[in-house]
């Protein structure tokens, strides 16, 4: 199978730098069956030549999915693909370790011809299978046994070639099994804003680029590339991480509207649209800041969906002009009970409860400073969180030291 050509300078700048799509996560746990449907919407440009790809459907082990364009070469990977066949089609191609187990025409392959598809994917770890329907006509177009689920196995879903064809590409059902993880994803691709769409090119005003998702050009900031969903985690226990923030300033340095560093939780899209992120509706947010009554003192002010609902008092300077502490915040989280905690450890005060948080949407952690204050924020995870990195953040410096 051939893969694309490109000549787009973003490509290879994303989490992922060789497949060109998304990852995906089984959002209802560790299940021994499951299985989920995507739909999938092509208009061709041009013709399609034999083996050129337009997308992927597929399962992949996690550690090997960006180690080629396409998983279909890949031996842990087993994939559906769109491409150009016998000259004349486009088909859908099953494939793994490189070999083509067999090929379905689906659409003639010549300009304007457009097609809307559905496929089914039925994951069965036990039994080492994996089928792949086309509906509604329930036919098998990929059926793959002895595949090797002992090592993590996710979905995965690519789309090609935006000179080629219009695609795109949605997880189907209003309660699905599987979820994109957008912490796992190229940079060439298109994301819908609301987060259920990916394309190979910007179909609307309302798609954002892949690499627009990495780079913030408002928010002074980073995104941890771990979410938090009432899908992705069904314990009754609460997550938390813990994050500590030193700080070096004075106070003379700062104007009524600067804050010295925020932190909190927000849908992936959300945290460019300003540069301090209270204005944003769909966000749980603490932050730093000089008092409004006293401008003398620095509190600590809490914003739920673009509301205060509780200001802290933490220090009093007085006539002093220069601080140096170090706080230790600890957010914990319960998606089951749509709620966020965020309190300080020393001394150990409660700075806000945020209620109605709406957790059927991932949720990305934000680490924000101003350009004034020393400030610099370490994160500590505990065993229910795996430590996590930077997807998003801002390139002026200064930033923070992470």
């Amino acid at each position: 199978m051939e893969s694309e050509d490109t000549s787009n300078e973003d490509v290879g700048k994303g989490r992922l730098r060789n497949f060109k799509g998304v990852a995906g996560s089984v959002v209802s746990g560790n299940l021994e069956e499951y299985s989920f449907s995507v739909g999938i919407n092509y208009k061709l440009l041009d013709r399609i030549e034999d083996e050129k790809l337009l997308f992927q459907v597929g399962l992949s082990h996690f550690d090997s999915i960006d180690e080629s364009v396409a998983i279909g070469i890949q031996k842990t990977a087993w994939s559906l693909s769109g491409i150009g066949c016998e000259d004349k089609y486009v088909c859908l191609a099953s494939e793994t370790a490189g070999q083509r187990l067999k090929a379905t025409p689906i659409s003639e392959n010549k300009p304007k011809t457009k097609l809307s598809l559905k496929l089914t994917v039925n994951v069965f770890k036990i039994k080492g299978r994996i089928v792949m329907k086309m509906m509604p006509s329930n036919q098998i177009v990929g059926d793959f046994d002895n595949v090797d689920f002992t090592t993590a196995t996710v979905p995965v879903f690519g789309v090609y070639n935006p000179t080629l064809a219009n695609v795109t590409m949605k997880i189907l059902g209003d309660d699905p099994d599987v979820s994109f993880d957008f912490t796992q994803m190229h940079s060439s691709l298109y994301v819908s804003d609301d987060q259920k769409v990916i394309a190979n090119s910007r179909q609307s005003s309302s798609f954002i680029g892949g690499n627009s998702v990495h780079k913030f050009q408002k928010y002074l900031g980073v995104m941890g590339d771990i979410f938090f969903s009432s899908r992705k985690y069904v314990a009754d226990l609460p997550y938390f991480y813990e994050v500590v923030v030193s700080i070096d300033f004075y106070k003379s340095l700062l104007g009524r509207d600067d804050f010295i560093f925020q932190t909190g939780l927000i849908k992936l899209h959300q945290a460019d649209k300003h540069k301090r992120l209270q204005l944003n509706h769909n966000g749980a947010i603490v932050e730093l800041v000089r008092c409004s009554q006293s401008f003398s003192d620095t509190c600590i002010k809490a914003w739920n969906r673009g509301n205060l609902i509780q200001t802290t008092e933490l220090h009093k300077l007085g006539l002093r002009d220069h601080i140096e502490t170090i706080l230790y915040l600890t957010i914990k989280l319960f998606p089951k009970e749509s709620k966020i905690r965020i309190s300080l450890r020393h001394p150990r005060k409660r700075l806000a409860t945020f209620n109605n948080i709406d957790f059927s949407q991932p949720l990305f952690p934000v680490f924000g400073l101003n350009t004034n204050p020393k400030v610099s924020i370490e994160l500590k995870t505990n065993t229910y969180i795996d430590r996590f990195s930077i997807l998003g953040y801002h390139l002026k410096e200064p930033v923070c030291e992470f």
